[in-house]
């Protein structure tokens, strides 16, 4: 038993004493950061960017072969266009993984 007004610590596995895996700093709105803040929250910025653009390449690879497993081999029954100018496939093209790219 702890005397009272004594604090827990809570445990830190061996060889790693007083080290942290995140620094995160906290401002109030309106206080001018340090360098040192600044440049914590730029890396975090820039990770979290680097995270979204990997996840957004993901997305996009997973829909690009779900849409090739679903129309290749198959023919196409009209004429697509962009914008009904410029004709990306014409009636009765076979839809391979070369026309899809």
């Amino acid at each position: 038993m702890q005397p009272a007004g004594a604090r827990h610590e809570p445990a830190r596995p061996s060889g790693r004493r007083g080290e942290r895996d995140h620094a995160r700093v906290f401002s109030r709105k309106g206080i001018q950061k340090d360098e040192r803040s600044r440049a914590i929250e730029e890396d975090e910025i820039e990770r979290l960017r680097k995270d979204q653009q990997d996840e957004i390449r993901i997305i996009r690879e997973s829909a690009g072969k779900k849409v090739l497993q679903l129309l290749e081999g198959r023919q196409t029954s009209a004429r697509l266009t962009e914008d009904a100018r410029k004709v990306i496939l014409n009636k009765g093209v076979d839809v391979t993984a070369d026309v899809l790219a």
